[in-house]
């Protein structure tokens, strides 16, 4: 639908499509497990049973990256086959600001689940971060056709410098 409305959308489809795959998993998949964990009394078990307690906060992150990095690469390879869709210039810098939107992504979703204070608020939090990630954070429009003021804004978005 993008292509069809704006031509040169080809040329940032597949960067377009995996930062909504990072954003869409770490911000609205990864804090509820967290929170529902908690709620549950799973972490009181880990801490009766001697988990230490980083391997808590980073055992979720890291699958969920995991994952991410798996739909990835598949929207690497189909991409271009189903879309006509442009490859990165720059592999290695793509995957540099891959792995940084990651991680800046999953600290974000890691705070909305460890701030939450219930499964309701996860899903408030997480959308008053996803939506204005996808709509002013530079996947959907460019940054020249924001007002200055959502610009400003904009530049609080890790989707920005991505």
């Amino acid at each position: 639908m993008l292509t069809g409305v704006n031509p040169t959308f080809r040329q940032t489809l597949i960067p377009a499509m995996i930062f909504f795959t990072i954003l869409s998993s770490t911000l609205l998949g990864l804090p509820e497990p967290i929170v529902s964990s908690r709620e549950s009394g799973i972490y009181r078990s880990y801490k009766i049973h001697g988990i230490p307690k980083l391997s808590i906060l980073l055992i979720p992150v890291i699958t969920t990256i995991l994952h991410t990095t798996i739909v990835a690469v598949i929207i690497l390879v189909s991409a271009p086959l189903l879309f006509d869709a442009v490859l990165p210039a720059n592999g290695l810098s793509f995957a540099l600001g891959y792995f940084l939107m990651s991680f800046a992504s999953a600290g974000l979703g890691l705070l909305i689940g460890v701030v939450a204070p219930n499964g309701r608020a996860t899903v408030l939090l997480g959308q008053a971060v996803f939506l204005p990630s996808m709509m002013i954070g530079g996947l959907m429009f460019a940054e020249n056709l924001l007002p200055a003021t959502l610009g400003k804004f904009a530049l609080l978005l890790p989707s920005n410098y991505a």
